[in-house]
């Protein structure tokens, strides 16, 4: 191997292993990224928008800019993640399949109305009903490059421990003669 050709590639190995840990650090929680969620505090999966974060907390407002902004504890949520934008070819993979499956099947219900089509001939139905998912599918394609789909990247979030009760009604091994009440309390550990 030439020396200016070695360099060239350990250069260019630097340069694209340098990039990961920058890319590690963009999928951090910042002000104006879209995430989506659950948690304990919110009965469905919330898309919203971070608008500010302290600490633990994120000041979040949801998808329709019409809502008051609320905050959620990150030791809530059960599910985190970050939007990565959208992206064209799974648009076009999306929009395949559901332009293909519409035609395909506006195609069979066509077919079986018995509609009378002139001159055509029925042994063509076959080839009709590949041509109609293809054609749809195609389409369907191009109209999802136009959208796009956006894509998300699940955020790893902090393990977090069972909660244990202040206080505990102990029922077992009770007969009618003896009753007991057990008192837990959680230790602290610093």
């Amino acid at each position: 191997m030439f020396p200016s050709l070695r360099r060239c590639v350990v250069l260019s190995a630097i340069v694209l292993l340098s990039t990961a840990p920058a890319f590690a650090q963009a999928r951090e929680i910042q002000p104006g990224t879209r995430i989506r969620f659950t948690g304990t505090s919110v009965a469905t999966s919330v898309t919203a928008l971070v608008l500010e974060r302290r600490g633990d907390t994120l000041k979040v407002l949801r998808g329709n800019s019409a809502s008051a902004p609320f905050e959620v504890r990150l030791s809530e949520l059960t599910t985190l993640q970050l939007s990565q934008g959208k992206s064209r070819a799974a648009g076009a993979g999306v929009g395949a399949l559901w332009g293909a499956g519409i035609n395909f099947f506006s195609t069979i219900i066509f077919i079986a109305s018995g509609a009378e089509c002139g001159d055509c001939r029925k042994d063509f139905d076959g080839p009709a009903l590949a041509f109609s998912a293809v054609t749809g599918g195609v389409t369907g394609a191009l109209v999802g490059v136009l959208i796009g789909k956006e894509t998300w990247a699940r955020v790893p979030l902090p393990v977090r421990e069972p909660a244990r009760p202040a206080l505990g009604l102990d029922l077992a091994g009770l007969t009618h003669r003896r009753m007991g009440v057990v008192v837990t309390m959680p230790l602290r550990r610093n």
